[in-house]
């Protein structure tokens, strides 16, 4: 077994250990931090505007939203023209279970601001629980977190959503095969499965 994983290797072990400790703390930290980097938006209320976020993604989310919100799912957008394939466009996901969850049951411009501080903070928090895998002390830990929250991909992508819901879960990847291939435990094969399908889903 490589030296690196030296801690409880079972994914049944993690679980337990996390139960011990307060891991809850990290991911409320992650959370603050996310809703400090869009100040303008949580704590000013500002709307998102500007470039493609006012063109082309709000309005292709509203019709997103209301059309979940009347009892349908999707698949082609009417209003666009003479149509266009919502289901075949990256830029929605239409079946990504929390973008499903969002929209169905709040508006589309706070489905929109919920979602995107909410995968700001998983991908801190992942990159967290990453770094940690790979016994790095909690300092770099942290410090992991920020800069794979702040890095330029969801810096310079930030008007596509695509980019940091299928984004943030790159490290919680990586961390499960990095488990797997260590300690061979099929939950971590099963955690690897989710992780890819919802990157897929998301855009």
């Amino acid at each position: 077994m490589h030296p690196s994983l030296n801690q409880p290797d079972t994914f049944r072990g993690l679980l337990r250990a996390a139960v011990q400790k307060q891991v809850w703390l990290p991911p409320l930290l992650c959370c603050f931090l996310a809703t400090l980097w869009f100040w303008p938006i949580t704590i000013a209320g500002r709307r998102p505007t500007g470039g493609e976020i006012s063109s082309d993604v709000r309005p292709m989310m509203r019709f997103y939203g209301e059309a979940l919100q009347s009892g349908r799912l999707p698949l082609w957008n009417e209003l666009d023209g003479l149509g266009s394939p919502v289901h075949a466009m990256g830029q929605i996901g239409n079946l990504y279970p929390l973008r499903l969850f969002f929209y169905r049951f709040t508006r589309a411009d706070s489905a929109y601001v919920t979602s995107m501080v909410l995968h700001y903070a998983l991908a801190a928090w992942f990159a967290y629980l990453c770094a940690r895998g790979f016994r790095l002390s909690y300092p770099a830990s942290a410090l992991a977190a920020v800069a794979f929250m702040g890095q330029g991909f969801f810096v310079v992508n930030l008007q596509r959503p695509w980019s940091y819901t299928a984004g943030c879960w790159l490290p919680l990847a990586v961390l499960a095969c990095w488990r797997w291939l260590g300690a061979g435990s099929w939950g971590w094969w099963f955690v690897i499965s989710v992780v890819l399908a919802l990157q897929v889903l998301a855009g």
